[in-house]
């Protein structure tokens, strides 16, 4: 099973305790067998990919373009090998990524800018998860976890936001 772990960028916004949760469900996911879908964005993407490493597991990195933190892509693929796979965003071959913003964004006009790129890279992360855990800092705060837990509700995929404290208590009843 493959699950789609996306979450803030600023790790010190988010709740302790939620944070803590998320990295700990990424280790027992990856020990479980299950594949973590992610960005390599700094943040809770990075603290997903590293923790499921770290214990064995796989990761899929979905990229808005080929470069995008390249540093950090490059040192865990050296350090990991073949558990880390990396897709940079192509707008010919990755139409379903871009077909998932038009679920939250009808009348959306893409304009094939860097924005757009990194909007439809999010949507193709939560697409190839078959459920999505995120990171938000505060309710339904930041922008890469709001457009995340967007497209996994139009999407109708299992969702749990660890901001909130029934999603939490879920997840901890399930590690």
């Amino acid at each position: 099973m493959k699950i789609c772990m996306l979450g803030c960028r600023d790790m010190t916004l988010c709740d302790p305790e939620a944070a803590s949760l998320y990295r700990h469900a990424a280790v027992h996911l990856a020990r479980e067998g299950h594949v973590v879908v992610t960005l390599p964005v700094r943040g809770a993407c990075q603290l997903a990919a590293e923790a499921a490493l770290v214990v064995g597991g796989s990761v899929e990195l979905m990229q808005p373009y080929e470069a995008y933190e390249e540093e950090w892509v490059t040192r865990i693929r050296q350090e990991h090998g073949k558990r880390v796979t990396v897709e940079a965003f192509d707008a010919e071959l990755h139409q379903e990524w871009t077909n998932a913003d038009h679920l939250i964004h009808p009348g959306h006009k893409h304009l094939g800018g860097p924005d757009d790129a990194h909007h439809a890279t999010i949507c193709g992360a939560v697409e190839r998860g078959d459920a999505a855990i995120i990171l938000p800092h505060g309710e339904e705060a930041g922008y890469e976890a709001v457009r995340a837990i967007r497209i996994a509700r139009a999407l109708d995929k299992p969702l749990l936001v660890l901001s909130k404290k029934e999603d939490r208590e879920q997840l901890e009843a399930m590690l």
